[in-house]
Parts: structure tokens; C-alpha cells; sequence
């Protein structure tokens, strides 16, 4: 027999807090498969792109959980706008709530996004984006668009390299899921920044780099994976490194901004040339990208 459970959104929850990630997985222990699942956003008086991927991470994990589409309720009409206009009820996990639906409030234009959320399940997909990324950039009055672009383009080409999904534990497995993706992007700007979030559900940091013979007994927890993917630039593609997150650290570095990286049970931070270390939390599936630069 199903059970109707309600989840409270809380005010606090963004991504840069680990005790976000715990709380959220907390909030899942007492959700069965059979659960039908409401996240009520009665806290909230306000949203914005910093709460985002902390909402992306739960829904995805519900959805994981029970296979059911999850309603969003309770919600504001200004913060209801804003995902609106954000693409989040295009997802196939999500419905509105009806009454919200009868209500049809008036969309705020001015609050359009640069790029709306997301799904991309195919290489070719990766390349689609590229050209509508390249277009929104243009639109948009952004400095350094070239190396924006390209930054983004390395982020999504890593979030391919980590979201293929299980590990394969052969060849013959490893070659039918070749090509096939589980990323989600989402882009925005927010209090004079350019937030970017990328998120896939796969194998994550570490078993992604240990697919590379070269670091297959080399590398141990996922907190030193991804140390090594920022401080010693190593690549699950090359066994002697790579210039991607070289050139994402350049531009954060440039624009005085900031990177998340969240896989497994570990958190690290980049910012100012420094990697940060959070305390190892509850493990989450997959990998959590997100970045915030200033705009100027």
C-alpha cells in the first residue's frame, strides 16, 4: 500500500554547505519504493540558482528511490516562476501542483535563464548544446565568452566520462552502454555572477579515473580523486594528465570565483588557487559540478 509522504525544502539548503548533502540523504531514509512523494517549498520566501542543484540532488535521489513522479507543492508564486521559466516541470520526474496548474500565474519574463535545465543522454547531445550555448553567450553581454565556452564544453565532456551509469564489469558490457549519457546542466546568473551546475548520475570521480590502467591501484577514496583532478590535473582519458581543469581553474582564478566538486562521500573547493576540503559525508551517486563566477 502506498504512502503519502511530504519533504520540506529548507531555507538553508545550498550546495557549498556539506551539511546539505546530508540532510538531504537523511531526508530519504524513510522513503520506500512504494511512497508517493511531495517536496513542499512552505519554508521558502525566496529561490534562486544556489538552491538549484541542492533541489536537483533530491529529486533525483527520490526518483531513484521510488520510480514515481514527485510533486512540488506549496510553493510561492515568485519562486514558482522562476522554475517555471527554468525548465524544472519539463523534467519527466516532476509534476506541478494542480491547483497551481487551474491558477496559470502570469510568467515574469524578466527572470529568463540562460540556459534552462537540461537532459543530455548522447555524445551528439553534447554537441547540440555547444551550439545553443554559443548563441545564448552572445545574447548575453558576457566577458571572455570564448573561454566561458570553452569551460563549460570541458565540465560537460567530464560529466560524460563520469555519467555512463554502473561501473561495467566487462567488455562486452562496457561497449553497450558506449555512447550512452545520464548529464544534466542547468546555467544562470544570479546577484551579478554565472552559476553553472552539472550533474550526472554514474560511476563518479574515482571509479572513473580507476578505469584508467594508469591509476587503477593508484588512487583510493574519492576525496584523493578528486584532489588529483585539481591539484595534479590527472585525466581518466590521459595517464599523464590533462589541461581541462587547468583551464577551469584559470578562468574561476580570472573571475574570482569558486568550484564545488561533490562525488561519492567526498566534497572539495577550489577557490583562490586553494583546494578546500569538507568533511566526508553520506555517499551520494554520481557527481555534482558547480561553479560561480562573477560576470564582469
Amino acid at each position: 500500500m502506498s504512502n503519502i509522504k511530504e519533504l520540506i525544502f529548507k531555507k538553508n539548503w545550498e550546495i557549498w554547505d556539506k551539511k546539505v548533502l546530508e540532510e538531504v540523504e537523511f531526508s530519504l531514509d524513510s522513503i520506500q519504493s512504494e511512497d508517493i512523494i511531495s517536496i513542499s517549498f512552505g519554508e521558502l520566501q525566496d529561490f534562486n540558482s544556489r538552491n538549484m542543484p541542492a533541489l536537483l540532488v533530491l529529486i533525483f535521489r527520490i526518483y531513484e528511490i521510488t520510480g514515481k513522479q514527485i510533486s512540488l507543492i506549496n510553493i510561492a508564486d515568485k519562486i514558482y516562476n522562476y522554475l517555471l521559466v527554468r525548465g524544472i516541470f519539463k523534467l519527466t520526474q516532476l509534476r506541478a501542483d494542480r491547483n497551481r496548474i487551474k491558477k496559470k500565474v502570469e510568467v515574469i519574463q524578466e527572470s529568463e535563464s540562460l540556459i534552462p535545465i537540461m537532459y543530455i543522454r548522447t555524445q551528439e547531445g553534447i554537441f547540440d548544446y555547444h551550439v545553443k550555448l554559443q548563441q545564448v553567450l552572445n545574447r548575453s553581454g558576457i566577458n571572455d565568452q570564448f573561454a566561458l565556452l570553452n569551460m563549460i564544453m570541458e565540465l560537460l565532456q567530464n560529466g560524460e566520462e563520469h555519467g555512463r551509469g554502473e561501473l561495467a564489469k566487462s567488455d562486452a558490457e562496457k561497449k553497450a552502454r558506449y555512447g550512452k549519457i545520464d548529464l544534466y546542466t542547468f546555467c544562470d546568473e544570479w546577484n551579478g555572477k554565472l552559476c553553472l551546475v552539472v550533474m550526472d548520475f554514474g560511476i563518479g570521480f574515482l571509479e572513473s579515473l580507476r578505469q584508467n590502467k594508469g591509476y587503477d591501484n593508484q588512487i583510493l577514496t574519492n576525496k584523493e580523486a578528486i584532489t588529483k583532478v585539481l591539484e595534479h590535473h590527472i585525466s581518466c582519458r590521459n595517464v599523464n594528465g590533462g589541461m581541462g581543469y587547468i583551464c577551469i581553474e584559470n578562468i574561476i582564478d580570472k573571475h574570482n570565483g569558486k568550484l564545488l566538486i561533490s562525488s561519492g562521500d567526498a566534497t572539495v573547493i577550489y577557490r583562490n588557487g586553494t583546494v578546500y576540503y569538507l568533511d566526508d559525508h553520506r555517499r551520494i551517486r554520481g557527481s555534482v559540478v558547480y561553479i560561480e563566477i562573477c560576470k564582469c
